[in-house]
């Protein structure tokens, strides 16, 4: 399946506000979704035209579905910026069960060449409360048990402190996964900060990550991993119960 992206639901819609009027017409004949519209045409058509005019009702249909989920109003209080925001989002359309098994939120802001440390400290504070009020929330619709979620960064940082008081890109880095089913504590012993012990100024992992999605992908989800990762991975310990 293909993902779908929405960073607002509102924007996810047809937007034909500049569209010539002719092709406005067209297409809502084509976003007819009564019956008697759907058989007239379906018996006119060629297969191609009846592949568009299936792919636009169901497109149409599905963008309806999470205007009206994103529209539900949240028990727990998120806190602001854009992470709650989509945390918030995100509840709500699992509260109104869509039926997607994979869901992407981001939060940027941690490429800290300069003045990292109290910009760092504040978005892992908006980190934690949106994760907490996000768990809060699925606790109170009862979704807690079916949702893993896994916070990952796409690079690491350096060790040194540059001149800026920052730090430049680095190859290491943490990862955390939250919800019911997950194993607490640490998987791995942390990185050496010696200098002899670092590679070129970078902290040197003690666990790949491939294993880390190995264990969500196999134990989880029920997806051979080695399909995704191009080989076999031992899972990591990282799963205490795989209850769905």
């Amino acid at each position: 399946s293909s993902p779908v992206v929405v960073n607002e639901p509102e924007l996810f819609r047809w937007a034909g506000w500049n569209t010539p009027p002719t092709l406005v017409e067209r297409f809502e004949q084509l976003s007819d979704l009564s019956s008697n519209s759907i058989a007239e045409q379906a018996h006119s058509m060629d297969a191609d035209l009846a592949f568009i005019r299936r792919t636009q009702a169901g497109a149409l249909v599905a963008a309806d579905k999470v205007r009206q989920a994103a529209a539900r109003r949240p028990d727990q209080r998120f806190p602001s910026g854009p992470l709650g925001a989509q945390l918030q989002m995100l509840a709500s359309c699992l509260a109104s069960d869509l039926p997607a098994r994979v869901f992407y939120v981001h939060l940027d802001g941690f490429d800290h060449h300069a003045h990292q440390a109290h910009s760092h400290a504040a978005l892992l504070s908006q980190f934690a409360r949106s994760i907490q009020a996000f768990y809060r929330e699925l606790d109170a619709l009862g979704q807690s048990n079916r949702v893993l979620t896994l916070a990952f960064t796409e690079f690491g940082r350096r060790v040194a402190e540059n001149a800026s008081g920052g730090t430049d890109h680095g190859t290491a880095s943490p990862a955390f996964l939250f919800g019911p089913m997950v194993a607490p504590g640490l998987v791995g012993r942390a990185p050496s900060l010696r200098d002899g012990e670092l590679n070129d100024g970078d902290l040197e992992h003690t666990v790949d990550f491939r294993s880390v999605y190995a264990a969500v992908l196999d134990n989880w989800m029920n997806i051979e991993s080695s399909r995704i990762l191009g080989r076999r991975f031992e899972p990591a310990d990282v799963l205490a119960s795989v209850t769905q």
